[in-house]
């Protein structure tokens, strides 16, 4: 019998395609949407770490993230927190993004519900 996936005996670990597709049927993924791995491992299909968004959120996550290197989800809490604190203290957005060192967009993004919740 031919066996596939984790069962077959020259297993070595699954593609990025396979990872996405078992996501996919973990999370009962919709037409049309996207499964995002939160810590940025298409390996970790632990539903905790998987997150049903649309193409566009997907992207945007994905371009902030490499504005330089990739960052840890720890880093981005961090960017929201501060980003936070400084527009409770009164600082405009430009004033935020030219502080922080980060593009004007990410400020605006790290205001808006979703994304604090998303990463709180």
């Amino acid at each position: 019998m031919n066996q596939s996936g984790e069962s077959n005996n020259h297993w070595k670990g699954g593609t990025s395609d396979y990872w996405r597709r078992e996501a996919r049927k973990i999370t009962k993924c919709p037409e049309g949407l996207i499964v995002h791995h939160i810590d940025g491992d298409w390996k970790n299909n632990n539903i905790k770490n998987l997150q049903i968004i649309s193409q566009s959120e997907h992207v945007g996550i994905h371009n902030t993230q490499r504005k330089g290197t990739i960052k840890p989800m720890s880093i981005i809490r961090q960017v929201i927190k501060s980003v936070i604190e400084l527009k409770n203290n009164g600082y405009e957005r430009k004033e935020i993004a030219n502080i922080l060192n980060i593009k004007f967009r990410m400020v605006k993004r790290c205001l808006t519900t979703e994304w604090r919740c998303q990463y709180e």
